[in-house]
C-alpha cells in the first residue's frame, strides 16, 4: 500500500477518533471498494454487503474512543467487518457447514484467544499504569476523552483549558502508552490484541 494513502487513512482515523462525522463519510468513500470486496469474499452473498458495511461503521463510530490507542486502525476495523459478517450469518440462519467452513478459515486467529486474553489483561495493566502516574489534570483530561467519549473541544470548554493544551496531553499521554507498551516487549502480541478488541 502507499505511504500516501496509509497516511490518509491513519488522519481519517484521527479525525474520526475526535468526532468528526465527515471523516467517518469519507474513510466510508475511500475504503468502499476494498470493503464490499472483502465481505463479498467472505459471504458470496452481495444482498449481505450493504448491511454489513452498515453494521461494521456503525460500530467503528461507537467505538472511536479506542482508535488513538490502536497502532493497526485499519486492520482493527477489517476485523470488525470480519465479526460482522460472522454476525450476519447467524442472524439469517447462513446454513452450518457454510459457517463451519468460514470458522476454519478464520481459525488461525481465532485459535490464539487464550495468548490474546493474556495480552489483553497485560496490555490493559500497562495503560492503567500509565493512568496512575499521571498528574490529576492530565488523568482527567485522558478520562474525559476515552472514557466519557468528549471531543478535545468539549473537554477545553469543561475544563477551562485551551484547546491546544488539552490535544498537547492528549497525544504525549498516548505517546507515553506506546512507548510503555512498546518497552514492554508488546509488538506481536498488540498487533493480534488489536485484531481482536
Amino acid at each position: 500500500m502507499p505511504d500516501k494513502e496509509l497516511n490518509t487513512e491513519n488522519a481519517l482515523f484521527e479525525r474520526i477518533a475526535e468526532g468528526e462525522e465527515q471523516a467517518l463519510d469519507l474513510l466510508y468513500e475511500h475504503l468502499r471498494p476494498k470493503m464490499e470486496g472483502y465481505v463479498l469474499k467472505l459471504m458470496k452473498k452481495e444482498e449481505a454487503v450493504m448491511d454489513i458495511l452498515q453494521e461494521a461503521m456503525i460500530r467503528l463510530w461507537l467505538n472511536r474512543d479506542k482508535l488513538p490507542s490502536i497502532q493497526y486502525p485499519l486492520t482493527w476495523f477489517f476485523k470488525i467487518i470480519g465479526n460482522e459478517c460472522f454476525r450476519y450469518m447467524r442472524r439469517y440462519g447462513i446454513p452450518k457447514t457454510f459457517l463451519s467452513q468460514l470458522e476454519y478459515s478464520y481459525q488461525g486467529e481465532v485459535s490464539r484467544s487464550t495468548e490474546l486474553d493474556i495480552s489483553y489483561r497485560e496490555t490493559q495493566r500497562i495503560i492503567q499504569q500509565v493512568i496512575a502516574s499521571l498528574p490529576p489534570r492530565n488523568r482527567e483530561i485522558y478520562q474525559l476523552s476515552r472514557e466519557q467519549g468528549l471531543k478535545m473541544q468539549e473537554i477545553a470548554d469543561k475544563t477551562g483549558l485551551s484547546f491546544l493544551y488539552v490535544k498537547k496531553v492528549l497525544v504525549a499521554t498516548l505517546k507515553m502508552m506506546r512507548q510503555k507498551l512498546r518497552e514492554a516487549g508488546k509488538y506481536t502480541s498488540l498487533l493480534l490484541f488489536w485484531l481482536f478488541i
